[in-house]
């Protein structure tokens, strides 16, 4: 039986980023997750890892244009 918990690396491998990344974002609180105590590990559930990706996903896709001055 699979669990829908992952671990930061999971979440990276899954999302195909670097570790810090998620890490930074669960820092920062973009990433929810959870940890039993201070400095322990990581849990992140999958939905929230998903929501996160897409949320990142839709902010790339809504930059337009970089535009030059002559």
């Amino acid at each position: 039986m699979t669990t829908p918990w992952m671990t930061p690396a999971e979440v990276a491998d899954y999302a195909r980023m670097h570790p810090k990344t998620v890490e930074k974002a669960l820092r920062a609180g973009q990433l929810v997750g959870h940890q039993r105590c201070d400095g322990g590990r990581w849990l992140i559930h999958q939905q929230d890892a998903d929501a996160w990706i897409r949320g990142l996903q839709q902010r790339t896709r809504r930059r337009g244009p970089r535009l030059r001055s002559a």
